[in-house]
């Protein structure tokens, strides 16, 4: 099957804009900018939502130390894994470790949730070349 998109180039500049836009909308100094500019992008104001006290407290995410590349400070992040194992496992049904990960040079991800003994929870596979969305699907394949 074969599909074929043609697009004007006044669509594919609105579309361009927008994406910047969005882009730019996502921290205060961005948005702070486009207000300067008398710019505003609506459509990631939508989507922003706050969370519930209830759900933000449950959540913890415990920071992450530099030079998290696997072959860097091999014994810091074993002793690391392991420290932060041997604090879940008394928290058998609120544990959930997700990850996402590019799929060699293509866009796309491999996203995963398992819980604390290391079975899958859920997995997926999604077509996109931003990490910051991919990694929020692993939060959401979580919850």
């Amino acid at each position: 099957m074969l599909l074929r998109v043609h697009n004007t180039l006044n669509k594919i500049i609105e579309v361009q804009e927008t994406a910047q836009l969005m882009h730019i909308s996502f921290t205060p100094a961005g948005r702070k900018i486009l207000a300067v500019l008398g710019l505003s992008s609506p459509l990631v104001e939508d989507r922003r939502l706050q969370l519930p006290d209830e759900q933000r407290t449950a959540i913890q995410v415990s920071p992450f130390p530099p030079n998290l590349l696997p072959q860097h400070n091999i014994g810091r992040h074993l002793t690391r894994a392991v420290t932060l194992l041997k604090n879940i496992r008394n928290d058998s049904h609120s544990v959930c470790l997700v990850d996402a990960a590019k799929d060699g040079r293509s866009a796309r991800f491999s996203v995963i949730s398992v819980n604390q003994m290391g079975s899958i929870i859920n997995a997926a596979s999604v077509s996109d070349s931003n990490p910051p969305r991919a990694e929020q699907l692993a939060v959401a394949l979580a919850l």
